[in-house]
């Protein structure tokens, strides 16, 4: 079996190109399919099932998503009716920029949002293939910034610190509230918020306002998204509010931090 937690090198530098999209029913007529692709391929799974690459055992859980690179074996097992959306893609194959993404990955309370994202493209016309592939490029990054962040969460949080954690990075366009919060982690706000000036050394507020900032810095380089979904996906319905955020954390509006790409930075 492959390890948890392991992952595949991708460049995400540039824009990815869809070559094939759509939804899959299997299971049906026979229980096992094989196959090889010479382009990326994306699942997004709603089916329990066991997935072989290579001959690598990968456990297939509904609300996860996979990701399988050029030239792999694949295996699956189905058991019983199990359906699937799908793209395969191609990327640059220069080795600059190249990020991480998990393997396979559970999606918890994001697979839904997530999911409905994909499916919007999936369902677009060929004629739209601009917008297709900014799509998917934006999903690409949010699934290898979830892998980084996994990778460099620390071992041994408080349990209450780590659901909170988990909690806020899955619900950032809702409203959140640190009595909200601590209810949710079974503890109370005064403790929820010693807990995090003790392990994270910062607020709950803090933290929350410093993932919004940055999923907007993302959804803003790397996708094509108006500025107004931008705001409402990090949970600030105000424009006028969220235009007033972002200049007072990086200096520019938003609109502007688009127009400078990827490369800028922040001057200390």
């Amino acid at each position: 079996m492959l390890e948890a937690g392991s992952t595949w090198s991708i460049q995400l530098s540039d824009a990815p190109e869809i070559l094939w999209k759509g939804r899959s029913v299997h299971g049906l007529e026979r229980s096992i399919d094989r196959y090889m692709f010479w382009a990326w391929a994306i699942h997004f799974y709603k089916y329990d099932g066991d997935l072989f690459l290579d001959g690598q055992h990968v456990p297939i859980r509904p609300g996860s998503v996979g990701i399988i690179p050029p030239g792999v074996r694949q295996e699956y097992r189905y058991r019983g009716r199990s359906e699937h959306l799908f793209a395969h893609f191609s990327v640059s194959k220069t080795e600059q920029g190249q990020v991480p993404i998990a393997v396979m990955q559970d999606l918890g309370a994001d697979f839904a949002r997530l999911s409905l994202r994909f499916e919007d493209a999936v369902r677009w016309a060929p004629g739209d293939d601009a917008r297709m592939s900014a799509r998917l490029w934006d999903i690409l990054w949010e699934l290898s910034d979830r892998t980084q962040r996994s990778r460099e969460r620390p071992r041994g949080r408080h349990a209450a610190v780590e659901q909170t954690c988990q909690i806020i990075q899955s619900r950032l366009a809702e409203p959140l509230s640190l009595t909200g919060l601590a209810r949710s982690a079974g503890v109370s706000p005064a403790h929820l918020t010693r807990l995090f000036r003790s392990e994270l050394s910062e607020t709950v507020t803090d933290y929350v306002r410093k993932c919004r900032l940055d999923r907007a810095w993302h959804l803003l380089l790397h996708s094509d998204l108006p500025i107004k979904q931008v705001a409402c996906d990090v949970g600030i319905q105000d424009l006028q509010l969220f235009n007033k955020t972002i200049r007072r954390a990086f200096g520019v509006a938003p609109r502007a931090l688009r127009e400078r790409g990827p490369n800028f930075r922040v001057e200390s």
